[in-house]
């Protein structure tokens, strides 16, 4: 039987994100479960990038006691004009993820590497879990299963996104993740976003080796 995403994302509210705006001394708070050793997280980056200003990000992986599986990995922020969706790849030279472990992440922008604490970020959790592992294309499978990591990722990279029912489906998933922003008092608004997301540029956070940046 074919899953339908909305019914999916209706039965798993409680496990995908409760996102606010993300502001100097807050930090969005993310959920979920993937398949993989080394999953790849999604990120909207609300900045225009310049040469100038932000350069980069900084991702952390601790486990559910706080003992570091990966040192800070520091990744280049991409440089635009215009914001954009972003993926980062925890990469195979890092520690992968065990099967039915919890993990701590972190990822923030690096706007003022002295003052760590007043860079804007998410924070979330991440646990592995046994399942097997189908195809690009069957990211409804893993949308009925509450896999959100690698639901987003099989639509995002799915070999035909442009098909109609896969439009659909991104811009219902951007919706569910931006349902609670303060600033969308509609369903206006938040379907305007919503198309507006949907067309962003998709970037690859690289690790950079070296940023002259405190670990």
């Amino acid at each position: 039987m074919t899953c339908n995403l909305q019914t999916a994302i209706q039965e798993e509210q409680p496990t995908l994100s409760k996102s606010d705006n993300v502001s100097p001394s807050k930090l969005t708070y993310v959920w979920g479960r993937t398949i993989e050793q080394y999953p790849t997280f999604w990120f909207y980056i609300p900045y225009a990038s310049q040469e100038s200003e932000i350069k980069y990000g900084k991702f952390v992986l601790l486990d559910k006691d706080k003992h570091i599986i990966t040192e800070p990995v520091f990744v280049e922020i991409p440089i635009g004009n215009n914001p954009s969706l972003a993926k980062f790849t925890l990469p195979k030279t890092e520690n992968f993820l065990e099967i039915n472990q919890e993990y701590n992440w972190y990822f923030s922008i690096v706007c003022n590497p002295l003052k760590p604490s007043r860079n804007p970020g998410v924070t979330g959790w991440i646990e592995r879990v046994n399942l097997p592992s189908f195809s690009l294309g069957n990211y409804r499978y893993y949308a009925e299963k509450g896999i959100w990591y690698d639901t987003v990722t099989r639509l995002v990279e799915s070999t035909d996104p442009q098909t109609l029912p896969q439009q659909t489906d991104w811009l219902l998933l951007i919706k569910f993740v931006f349902r609670n922003e303060d600033s969308l008092t509609n369903d206006n608004d938040l379907n305007q976003i919503a198309n507006k997301i949907a067309n962003f540029r998709i970037q690859t956070l690289t690790p950079v080796l070296n940023p002259g940046l405190q670990r």
